[in-house]
């Protein structure tokens, strides 16, 4: 049985010291915000579907910015509904609320890849290796001495970002989550594409701090969602192209109607859209919704 008990401590995961970091740092900084509601539960099958659910029985309550975390989330799901499983205590899972009537709508399909850009600045602060976005919502790194996969070349599955609107019947939110791989060793992870904080420090499980990487996200994050509704989203489409691992490269894109676009990815729209000029020279804008998979033509990645 899932226990669905609110805590303040799970594992090395402490709310207050997470709260006192995200005030820490918003007040060094000046950017940003403080959740105004954080809650901590030992498992939950998923924070995205426990936070949307209770926005639209609370929405007066779990106001903008609320942050949910569990230290072990046991029916998470990606993009497509893929599956998203890890071992309890080895991976970051939270799931974040933002409230869209400051975003303009063109630009709310933003939201994962800022979620995601948060995550690979986080990473990339901790490890050499190359730390990059994977339109749309994946953040990889890139493995040196890793083997040559099919389709993923050296680079490895980090993290998944899914995010999804809500309404309570008068208003719509998002609930952005996150699912960032933290101390699986090689043997625990679920698939062979995938790589953990862990493997690309070498750091031992225990010294990775899940509370102060949450923080760490978490104001990055907010960081840019205070810049999007502020009018600076030039300034973060260039953070996420500069970040992206497609842009300037030769892609191959799946469409939902079956159709296979392959050219360079030049790079994004207004929306975030994957900008591809194809082996005839005509431009394709794709949303995440437009595509079933998209991959870097070629076997190097």
């Amino acid at each position: 049985m899932v226990d669905m008990s609110q805590s303040h401590l799970v594992g090395d995961l402490d709310r207050d010291r997470l709260l006192a970091l995200i005030a820490e740092q918003v007040g060094e900084h000046g950017v940003g915000y403080i959740p105004p509601v954080i809650e901590f539960w030992d498992e939950l099958p998923s924070t995205n579907a426990y936070l949307a659910d209770q926005w639209t029985r609370r929405s007066d309550e779990l106001r903008d910015g609320t942050l949910v975390l569990t230290g072990h989330q046991s029916a998470g799901l990606g993009r497509r509904d893929r599956t998203w499983l890890t071992p309890p205590g080895s991976a970051l899972t939270m799931s974040v609320l933002v409230d869209l009537d400051r975003i303009a709508p063109r630009h709310r399909t933003l939201l994962s890849a800022l979620a995601g850009l948060a995550v690979a600045e986080c990473v990339g602060d901790l490890t050499t290796a190359q730390v990059r976005l994977k339109w749309p919502n994946d953040v990889v790194a890139e493995v040196s001495d890793a083997a040559d996969l099919d389709q993923w070349g050296r680079w490895r599955k980090l993290a998944g970002v899914l995010t999804v609107l809500v309404n309570d019947g008068e208003r719509t939110a998002a609930v952005i989550g996150i699912g960032l791989n933290v101390r699986q060793r090689a043997n625990e992870l679920p698939v062979p594409h995938a790589t953990s904080v862990a493997l690309l420090t070498a750091d031992e499980t225990e010294a990775l701090d899940r509370t102060e990487l949450a923080a760490n996200v978490m104001t990055r994050l907010l960081t840019r969602v205070t810049q999007l509704r502020s009018g600076r989203s030039e300034e973060i489409l260039g953070s996420i192209a500069a970040a992206s691992m497609m842009v300037g490269r030769r892609v191959r894109a799946a469409l939902a109607d079956g159709l296979v676009i392959e050219g360079e990815a030049i790079g994004l729209g207004e929306s975030g859209q994957l900008v591809i000029r194809d082996l005839a020279g005509n431009h394709h804008a794709l949303l995440e919704g437009d595509i079933t998979q998209v991959r870097p033509a070629g076997s190097d990645a």
